[in-house]
């Protein structure tokens, strides 16, 4: 109605106060609350709160409050038995939740010595303490990282899970959040994965049109929301019943690459499992990972991969052995195809993953082989930055699935030492200086996305490689060598 209003009488003047605005203001700003109310929620509330997020962030077979008040309990709350160890030697995740306001350095070392005491120790692989307090005071953390170790010297993980964790692991789980809080605290907490705001005001990162593509790369932080799923994919224990973890006292130094493409799911019977098994077999034995590993690992020739260990249709897994030689396998690998409603927070499920671990040893031993200069992991990072693109072509020729437009692909390369050594066993630094005071790291992460408006591999790798020197090595005077 575009009548002048003064001029307008009775009905139609109400019709006109009706109409609604030609426009309306920008929507207020508001942001998202940084924590949950955990506070909130009972004792039981808070343990089966957590239950929820430990059965979506590992792939658990059976899970479960254990016990009642009043019985022994053992030092844990809450266990998992991971789908990954088999049914020989079952492992566990396994939690002791305390819903309180703070914590102390005793009361942490309390709850480790109470685990250790207890009949689940034996059986764990991760031990897990959850509070909703906050453990980002300088003498928590010191505490924090003091009971890994000692928990490392007994081959079990320990991760605390505070309450801003937890509210960073909760914030796409919007079922969870409803459940325990509400439908109106899920509104204003949760968001979307593909909507975080965290990745949208990432501009390089956009998604192409069409299907992605591998030829520029992007490097990635660690700390990035980015490259959240992805380094949880390390988390994954070898296939085979036995091998210790890589943060053990006793492990060799390890090189690992890890993989996500999005593709669509394996829905259909066509191609057969069986299908699927043996061409994964023939992309580990003819491809650039079989580049990959002659280089790092020369004088194999013996080895063989073969399949181990699986869990269903979805997540095939193989090692790399030399027949008439036991013993835990140098090499693995698993591939987890893109699955509907895949039970884990940190895998997205519009992904397919793909994980190569390497021990950094001598053919047919557990001795580590000698470190080598830092020009050599030019090129066997150049190497990692190729394996991507081959694993799309299998997933594509071989197994049928058809890649999407999102998520970007992202590859992680990843070093670790055991508990009682350094980078230095895997990086040759003699000649180098390293700043006074400074030791090297026992781990190393790295981190890229095939992005349109990325750089070659070889640019990503100086990225990578000064980062390594930057932060895992502390040398000074290094630019030259890489």
């Amino acid at each position: 109605m575009n009548e002048d209003p003064g001029r307008l009488e009775g009905h139609e003047l109400l019709a006109w106060l009706a109409e609604p605005p030609s426009s309306t203001p920008d929507p207020i700003p508001t942001t998202a609350p940084a924590h949950l109310p955990f506070e909130q929620l009972e004792p039981d509330a808070f343990e089966r709160l957590v239950l929820a997020v430990t059965e979506t962030r590992y792939e658990v077979e059976d899970a479960g409050q254990y016990g009642v008040r009043g019985q022994k309990q053992h030092g844990i709350d809450l266990f998992g038995r991971l789908v990954s160890s088999g049914t020989s030697d079952p492992r566990y995740v396994t939690v002791q939740c305390r819903n309180v306001d703070g914590v102390t350095v005793a009361g942490l070392g309390g709850a480790v010595d109470q685990f250790l005491a207890g009949l689940w120790a034996e059986r764990s692989d991760l031990f897990v303490y959850a509070t909703r307090a906050s453990v980002r005071r300088t003498k928590l953390r010191e505490a924090v990282e003091a009971e890994a170790v000692r928990l490392r010297a007994q081959r079990i993980r320990f991760e605390v899970w505070d309450g801003e964790r937890l509210s960073v692991m909760l914030r796409d789980q919007i079922k969870i959040v409803t459940t325990y809080f509400g439908e109106a605290t899920a509104k204003a907490f949760c968001v979307a994965p593909e909507r975080s705001e965290a990745l949208a005001e990432v501009p390089a990162l956009t998604s192409p049109s069409g299907p992605p593509s591998f030829a520029s790369w992007q490097s990635v932080l660690p700390g990035d929301l980015t490259a959240f799923g992805l380094m949880n994919l390390k988390d994954h224990s070898s296939p085979y019943v036995g091998s210790p973890a890589v943060w053990q006292s006793d492990t060799p130094p390890s090189v690992t690459i890890g993989v996500s493409i999005p593709t669509s799911p394996l829905l259909s019977r066509v191609p057969s499992t069986s299908r699927v098994r043996q061409e994964f077999l023939n992309l580990l034995s003819d491809s650039p990972i079989s580049k990959f590993l002659e280089t790092l690992a020369p004088g194999a020739e013996a080895a063989r991969w073969h399949s181990h260990n699986e869990v269903g249709r979805a997540h095939y897994a193989a090692i790399r052995s030399i027949e008439g030689i036991a013993g835990p396998p140098a090499a693995w690998s698993r591939l987890l195809l893109a699955e509907p409603g895949r039970r884990s927070s940190v895998l997205d499920d519009r992904c397919t993953y793909f994980l190569l671990h390497v021990d950094w040893t001598t053919t047919g031993s557990t001795t580590a082989a000698p470190p080598v200069q830092l020009v050599q992991w030019r090129e066997l990072m150049n190497q990692a930055l190729g394996v991507p693109a081959a694993i799309a072509r299998y997933l594509v020729d071989q197994v049928g699935l058809e890649l999407s437009e999102e998520p970007l692909p992202m590859i992680g390369f990843w070093l670790a030492t055991s508990s009682s050594a350094k980078l230095t066993q895997l990086i040759d630094v003699r000649g180098l200086k390293q700043v006074d005071a400074s030791g090297s790291s026992q781990w190393y992460d790295a981190y890229a996305v095939a992005a349109p408006a990325g750089e070659p591999s070889d640019v990503v790798v100086t990225d990578w490689l000064t980062r390594l020197c930057d932060v895992a090595l502390h040398l000074d005077g290094y630019e030259e060598s890489i």
